[in-house]
């Protein structure tokens, strides 16, 4: 099962807060660079991706903010 299947996450079409969506760069936090590049989106969640280190992982939405 891939990490998207298993978080019930999707690239598709569906819509969050600031119409953040899979392909967009994000910060998180205070921080005023984009570091992370949004993977897939599923209501609130997103499945991220560390734009230095490579790593992966999921977030609420409420943390990610076009910069």
């Amino acid at each position: 099962m891939t990490h998207s299947g298993q978080w019930g996450l999707s690239g598709g079409p569906e819509r969050a807060r600031d119409d953040i969506r899979p392909g967009d760069r994000v910060c998180t936090g205070a921080n005023v660079h984009p570091n992370h590049e949004i993977i897939a989106v599923y209501g609130e969640k997103a499945w991220i991706r560390d734009l230095r280190t490579g790593c992966d992982g999921i977030t609420s939405l409420t943390r990610c903010h076009k910069c």
